[in-house]
C-alpha cells in the first residue's frame, strides 16, 4: 500500500507554487548585498597622507570618459587635529590626452570639493570612519544645517584597502541597483538620471602607484566583485606619459 499524502492534490499543487515562488525570491540578488559595509578599522590620516591615483574608475556625468586621463586626488586636512573642520580635495584630470587642458582644480591648483566625516548616517562602530560626504567647497557653510546638507554633499565610503593603505576602493555610497550578473552598482542605470547624477554615484580603484602592475590591479577589480559590485562599469584610467606635476 502507498502512504496518503498529507494534502490533496490541488492544495500539494499550491505549497508547491508557493514554495517556488519563495525560493525564487531567496535567491534574487538584491542590492546592495546582505551586510555591505564600508571598511573597518579606517584610519583617515594615513588615507590623507599621500595622492591617490584613479587606475580604473566608473563614467560620471562630472567625468565623462574623454577626462580619463592622469586622474589624481590629493586631500589636505583644513585642521589636522580635527578632522570635522573638513578637508580640501584636489581633484585633477587631463582632458583628451595626457597631455590634454587640465581640469578639476580650481585657480592656482586650489581644491574646489570638500569632504566631512559622515554623521548623517551610522553604521557599526568600526566602519564609521570609512564613511564621508564630498561637495562643492563654496558651499562647505551647509554641512551645518542637518536637513539641508544630505542633498548637497554625497556618500564616499571607503570599502576596502589595503593594511599599508597603497591601494583603497572607494564607492559613492551602497550600491543599490542590480547590475550586470546580479551584482550591485550605484546609478540608477536611467539614461536620463545618470546623465544628471552627481551624489551617491561612483566606484573607483585607488593606488599610491600611478602605474601598479597588472596582478595589483586584477585583485582589486576581484576585490571589487568579492563585495558584490558590478565591476563592468570600471574603465581604465590612462597614465603612462602624464605630466609630473
Amino acid at each position: 500500500l502507498r502512504p496518503r499524502s498529507s494534502c490533496g492534490i490541488k492544495h500539494c499543487k499550491l505549497l508547491g507554487a508557493m514554495l517556488a515562488i519563495v525560493t525564487a525570491i531567496a535567491a534574487f540578488p538584491s542590492c546592495p548585498p546582505k551586510n555591505f559595509d564600508s571598511a573597518s578599522g579606517f584610519d583617515i590620516e594615513r588615507y590623507v597622507s599621500a595622492p591617490w591615483y584613479a587606475i580604473q574608475q566608473q563614467e560620471l556625468a562630472y567625468q565623462p570618459l574623454d577626462q580619463f586621463y592622469c586622474v589624481k586626488a590629493i586631500y589636505v586636512p583644513n585642521d589636522p587635529s580635527d578632522y570635522s573642520a573638513g578637508i580640501a580635495v584636489r581633484n585633477s584630470a587631463r582632458e583628451g590626452s595626457v597631455k590634454g587642458r587640465k581640469v578639476g582644480d580650481g585657480p592656482d591648483d586650489s581644491a574646489t570639493i570638500v569632504a566631512f566625516p559622515d554623521n548623517t548616517v551610522w553604521g557599526k562602530r568600526d566602519s564609521q570612519a570609512s564613511k564621508l560626504r564630498v561637495g562643492p567647497s563654496f558651499l562647505r557653510f551647509l554641512w551645518r544645517l542637518p536637513g539641508i546638507k544630505k542633498s548637497v554633499f554625497g556618500q564616499y565610503w571607503v570599502v576596502a584597502h589595503d593594511p599599508e593603505y597603497e591601494w583603497a576602493i572607494v564607492s559613492g555610497g551602497p550600491p543599490e541597483t542590480i547590475g550586470k550578473w546580479g551584482r550591485c552598482r550605484t546609478d540608477k542605470r536611467n539614461p536620463i538620471t545618470s546623465a544628471v547624477q552627481i551624489n551617491g554615484v561612483g566606484l573607483w580603484l585607488f593606488h599610491r602607484n600611478p602605474q601598479p602592475s597588472a596582478e595589483v590591479v586584477k585583485m582589486m577589480r576581484t576585490k571589487a566583485k568579492e563585495l558584490g559590485f558590478d565591476t563592468s562599469v570600471l574603465k581604465p584610467v590612462q597614465h603612462a606619459g602624464c605630466p609630473a606635476a
